[in-house]
Parts: structure tokens; sequence; C-alpha cells
């Protein structure tokens, strides 16, 4: 008997494994009970939320890259001199 397929599926994916990947695959399906199509689409999403995601994420930083032109040209390399500077000044170096 063939299994039914859903509905909304669009597509069909062939992969060819190595015995190793599919040893994996197999002990992925037995663990979590799930199917083969379910463990791609599982392993599409954390992998297109962490490769493409995170970038679409970092675009809303773009606006403030170049933002401020004056200050410390070496903050970033000297934040706790810095910051100690300006604490001394705010409470009188106690």
């Amino acid at each position: 008997m063939q299994r039914p397929q859903p509905v909304s599926a669009a597509y069909r994916l062939n992969a060819r494994l190595d015995a190793a990947s599919h040893a994996k695959l197999t002990e992925l399906e037995q663990k979590l009970k799930a199917s083969t199509s379910d463990i791609v689409r599982q392993a599409l999403d954390e992998m297109y939320a962490t490769q493409i995601g995170s970038a679409k994420n970092s675009r809303g930083l773009d606006d403030l890259v170049g933002k401020y032109t004056h200050g410390p040209r070496d903050l970033a390399r000297n934040a706790k001199s810095y910051q100690t500077e300006s604490l001394t000044k705010k409470h009188g170096g106690q």
C-alpha cells in the first residue's frame, strides 16, 4: 500500500546518501519517531535560520554602521580605559 501524500506537497526530493549519512538519518528517524521528510524539513528550517535568517536579522543594523563620525578611533580596543576614565570623572575617583 502506498503512503498517502500530504495535500500541500509541492516538491519531491530524491537524495543520494553515503553509508554514514544514511545511518545518521535512520538513527534520527528512530529516536524522533519522525519520517525522513519531517527530518529533512526540520534540518532545512534550522539551516535556513542560521545561514539566511541571521543575515536578514543583521540588516537592521545597517542604518547604524558608519553613522557616528566622531569619537575615539580606538574605542573598541581601549573601551575599558575609556570607561574607567569616564567613571573617574563622574564620581571623582572614589
